[in-house]
């Protein structure tokens, strides 16, 4: 396991939350 700094816990965690924000929004768009 890779040695996990603050630096790059918070770009992976922002990137993860742009992936579900991004995913939340398609899917209540093709819902409505």
């Amino acid at each position: 396991m890779r040695r996990v700094t603050c630096k790059a816990t918070f770009s992976e965690v922002f990137i993860y939350a742009s992936l579900a924000y991004s995913a939340f929004i398609n899917d209540t768009q093709v819902g409505i």
